[in-house]
């Protein structure tokens, strides 16, 4: 099974929801475990809530990369969604909370890649970062490489799993 690295994201109602970016299983520990804060970095500007955990299977402290206080207007409902499609052809995806609805191209509810946070964060998740001199690229669960972003859009609201 793949490896998680978690975040927590709490809005300005002390609301959370909790996303995870998946990596191979082989995966050094101690390079994931270098790897949230350096994730946490990218992620920060996309945000405005504030940051409640973050870890691999236990919690690593990134405070200092930003903090645990939400913009008033922080809402955990308010997703970034990033759809991507591995290269067994699944599809996966990652909603990160409270996202900063700045960076949507107004009136359209998609992503505006041309802003360097979000052109930042395309290219870890395809390409994966540098981490402790071992490249680290995402996968699915399964432990499928991701290979590319299909859309980045808003995503409203809470999705219910049956």
């Amino acid at each position: 099974m793949a490896a998680g690295v978690y975040f927590t994201i709490a809005d300005s109602d002390g609301d959370t929801s909790t996303f995870t970016i998946w990596f191979p299983s082989a995966t050094p520990a101690a390079v994931l475990i270098a790897a949230v804060p350096v994730i946490a970095q990218m992620i920060n500007p996309l945000l405005n809530g504030g940051l409640k955990s973050a870890g691999v299977t236990f919690e690593v402290n990134v405070a200092g990369v930003f903090g645990p206080v939400a913009a008033l207007i922080a809402d955990v409902q308010e997703k970034g969604e990033f759809v991507m499609r591995t290269v067994g052809g699944f599809i996966s995806r990652l909603n990160l909370p409270t996202f900063d609805e700045n960076f949507f191209v107004p009136g359209t509810g998609i992503m505006d890649e041309s802003e360097t946070e979000v052109a930042v964060f395309l290219d870890f998740l395809e390409d994966g970062i540098t981490v402790s001199g071992t490249l680290i690229q995402p996968t699915d669960y399964r432990e499928d490489d991701i290979q590319f972003v299909e859309k980045a859009v808003e995503n409203w609201g809470r999705r219910r799993n049956k």
